[in-house]
């Protein structure tokens, strides 16, 4: 029962972390290719997606922690 939790968990925070890299770097190649301000803008997205990705981290750690 304390494997699927801690499964369940680790599958949520998994995409977290990727889609605010992906938008990060996104935010890098919208800046070159189309106007910075877009650019800037996703920036500002990833930026913001960062403390759900770290709180979500928190989470999966202290559940796969208290879960051995």
């Amino acid at each position: 029962m304390t494997k699927r939790f801690s499964n369940f968990f680790g599958f949520i925070c998994d995409p977290v972390y990727y889609y605010s890299v992906t938008i990060f770097v996104a935010s890098f190649a919208v800046a070159v290719i189309r106007n910075p301000w877009y650019g800037i803008g996703l920036g500002m997205l990833a930026a913001s997606i960062l403390p759900c990705t770290i709180i979500g981290f928190a989470i999966a750690f202290i559940i796969k922690r208290f879960a051995k």
